[in-house]
């Protein structure tokens, strides 16, 4: 035997899982439920897609300095309405606060240092549960959380109580059910709790950025109870059942709430019941109540708004309680519709909504990834007359991502165009549809996109974008697998020839 060549190729084999895990730290492979991850320091992958009973639990933090990562495998329970409230945690906090239950696919009640990356989570109580004085610094990015809690319960997509200086970024997590609209009630996509008491702080300085948080029965995003100082940016948070961005509590203050975009919820896009907050260049349309509310008279005070635009909700863009709500401030935000809001210096907003779109733009997603080529198939519904003549892609970073192929056409054959890619040389971004189309107000009209390179894809079934809504009926990418919630990055416009 060669003893130099085998060396090399062990010491060859330590490099590569070194590069892989980030650092030389041990390495334990995650293969069953009931898992206690114990070791401090120690870097914890899952070796396949893991399935548990009612009864277990998933993985239980029980050491600081822990990571987890998925290696993108799931981990699916096996929730129903008695295993989501028997054995509850014993966790000190108001026992009406929403408890989480050991039914849920990670636990940690204690420990500090915390990252849970590239995870699948799906069928628990509630997915992810950060809960105790001591939960700091932790990290959740790049997982899908889905399909957890039931319709009567309180369980959400991330719980997280008491912790300060967390990151939640570039997660999907949608399909969480609970049990209504009350203030500790269920179903929220994230759930926030602080409490500020004895010289303590908790719910301070963590960071939500670049999440896709829709679909759920009741916020996407939702803190209470003395959350201060948080950064909320650049999420997008559609089709929750109440609200996108909700900072319910009157003393929910000094939070950023920044370039999200929080469209298309049942009833608000962004509330706010606290004071002195920061909503700043946020995109909101479409919701089915108010836009942007500052609604708390006990608390929705001093909170500055700039830049944002708040266009098509229901029954106003922006409101405030009336003269309760004192100090709300701000400039250069586009609406048509207030209550007992202006901008400085005029009436309203300094900007109107455009009398009619120019377009039918699903905008690029705050979470595109995994981007990957192909060919959509499924229905736009504008929501007023939209000529239409060209078809932009957006694509990933760094990337040609272009569409080859595009055909719109109705039912009743009044409407058939189609477009064809020229190649790379020039404008790659956008096809020419010819004929030019009229694309009319409530019509449903059927698409059929096949893509190139890696472009943008909106990871939903369907989705209220600007100019109408858009659903994905099936979407077959460049390696034959067939899904029903990709729709395509796109904006259809009209451009003079």
């Amino acid at each position: 035997m060669n003893t130099k060549k085998v060396m090399l190729g062990m010491a060859i084999a330590a490099m590569f899982l070194i590069a892989a895990v980030g650092s030389a730290s041990a390495v334990t492979v995650i293969n069953n439920c009931n898992f206690n991850a114990n070791t401090p320091g120690e870097y914890y992958v899952l070796g396949q897609n893991i399935t548990c009973n009612a009864d277990d639990r998933g993985i239980t933090i029980g050491a600081d300095d822990v990571t987890i990562d998925g290696e993108y495998y799931w981990i699916k329970g096996n929730r129903g309405a008695s295993d989501c409230t028997k054995s509850v945690i014993p966790i000190a906090g108001s026992a009406s606060e929403s408890n989480p239950t050991n039914h849920s696919a990670i636990i940690n009640l204690q420990y500090d240092n915390l990252t849970i990356k590239n995870l699948e989570v799906e069928e628990f109580c509630t997915g992810i549960v950060l809960r105790g004085n001591t939960v700091d610094n932790n990290t959740v990015t790049g997982c899908k959380i889905h399909d957890c809690g039931v319709l009567d319960r309180i369980t959400h997509g991330i719980h997280m109580v008491y912790t300060n200086n967390c990151t939640i970024s570039k997660n999907e997590i949608f399909y969480i059910w609970g049990n209504g609209t009350g203030c500790s009630d269920g179903g929220n996509g994230i759930f926030m709790y602080g409490e500020a008491g004895g010289g303590q702080t908790h719910g301070w300085y963590n960071c939500f950025t670049c999440n896709y948080l829709h679909d759920n029965t009741k916020s996407g995003f939702f803190v209470k109870h003395v959350c201060m100082h948080n950064a909320i940016s650049n999420n997008t948070a559609t089709g929750n059942v109440e609200s996108g961005i909700t900072l319910m509590c009157k003393k929910s203050n000094y939070n950023i709430i920044a370039g999200n975009s929080a469209s298309g919820n049942f009833m608000y896009g962004i509330f706010i019941g606290g004071k002195n907050n920061s909503i700043r260049n946020n995109s909101v349309f479409n919701n089915g109540f108010i836009g942007i509310n500052m609604g708390r008279s006990d608390g929705s005070y001093n909170n500055e708004l700039y830049g944002n635009t708040a266009c098509g909700n229901k029954h106003r863009d922006i409101k405030t309680c009336g003269r309760e709500c004192y100090g709300n401030h701000g400039d250069n935000n586009t609406c048509d519709t207030t209550h007992n809001y202006s901008d400085e210096g005029t009436i309203g907003c300094t900007y109107s909504c455009p009398t009619s779109s120019a377009d039918f733009d699903t905008e690029a997603p705050a979470n595109p990834y995994p981007g990957i080529s192909g060919t959509h198939n499924g229905t736009l519904i504008p929501d007023e007359d939209i000529e239409v003549n060209r078809l932009y892609t957006y694509a990933c970073t760094g990337t040609g991502g272009h569409t080859e192929y595009v055909r719109i056409w109705d039912a009743n054959g009044n409407v058939d165009s189609q477009g064809n890619w020229s190649g790379y040389p020039g404008d790659y971004h956008n096809v020419t549809i010819s004929p030019a189309i009229t694309l009319l107000q409530g019509h449903t009209y059927n698409y059929t996109i096949e893509t190139g390179s890696y472009p943008q894809i909106v990871h939903a079934k369907s989705k209220p974008v600007t100019g109408g809504t858009i659903t994905c009926t099936k979407f077959t990418d460049a390696n034959g697998k067939r899904y029903t919630n990709c729709i395509p990055a796109i904006r259809l416009f009209y451009e003079e020839q």
